[in-house]
């Protein structure tokens, strides 16, 4: 839930990393107001990041402070976890081996990650997912697709969406209006060049999901690419 919040208001309450509030505490910054009149270049000098970082985070922080809320996590028993748990469908892949794995599927509200080598088929994998996603039976799901690799061909997404119509053609309890249209427009994709877009766009999904409450499912593929390849060989900032 939501708590309405006044005034200056204290850095540690904020959306940012922890390393980001270290370093801004440990250069004397306390509340928004410490920063009212900062600029991204003495921001960026002061804590050890560029500009580019420093305008990001004056940004948040400016965000923030225009909306004028914080989240604060709700709380939940174990046995309304265990009850979701047992009721949720998990997500399938059409794949019987992996679905087995996965214990019937990618289960909901639960981060699963695909790895290996590269050409061994992960992006197919969320492809399929995002297709999947939308002919479960207890649901009508959509789904986000975030490329920070440039690997989505949606040539290559309307291949297995129209094998996808094809196989539901042929089921006498299949999804009603299952349609190539239908599929193709219940994927919301983005595409993000560099690790200040992704992280903008982490930052921005919560109101586009409380626009789109149908959203069941995000992709992210992969979520390291901008963070390994974006620093160079400078750790300290990739670890940022």
């Amino acid at each position: 839930f939501k708590v309405k919040m006044e005034g200056t208001r204290e850095l540690a309450n904020l959306p940012l990393s922890e390393q980001t509030k270290s370093k801004l505490f440990k250069a004397g910054f306390r509340t928004t107001k410490d920063l009212d009149k900062t600029k991204p270049s003495e921001l960026a000098s002061r804590i050890g990041v560029t500009p580019k970082e420093a305008g990001f985070i004056l940004k948040t922080i400016k965000d923030q402070q225009k909306n004028g809320t914080t989240i604060i996590a709700e709380s939940k028993t174990a046995w309304e976890l265990a009850n979701a748990e047992r009721n949720n469908q998990p997500i399938v892949t059409f794949c019987r081996a992996m679905d087995d794995i996965l214990g019937g599927g990618v289960q909901l509200a639960q981060v699963t990650e695909f790895c290996g080598v590269p050409g061994i088929g992960k992006t197919q994998v969320g492809m399929q997912l995002a297709l999947s996603v939308q002919v479960n039976d207890k649901f009508d799901g959509e789904c986000i697709y975030i490329d920070t690799e440039g690997s989505f061909v949606v040539d290559r997404l309307k291949e297995m969406g129209s094998s996808l119509v094809d196989y539901f053609a042929t089921e006498p309890n299949s999804p009603a209006q299952v349609t190539l249209d239908s599929l193709l427009s219940k994927i919301y994709y983005f595409r993000v060049k560099d690790y200040i877009e992704q992280i903008a766009l982490v930052n921005t999904l919560p109101s586009f999901l409380e626009a789109h409450q149908k959203v069941k499912l995000i992709v992210v593929d992969s979520i390291a690419f901008h963070f390994r390849y974006g620093f160079d060989k400078d750790y300290e900032a990739r670890g940022r």
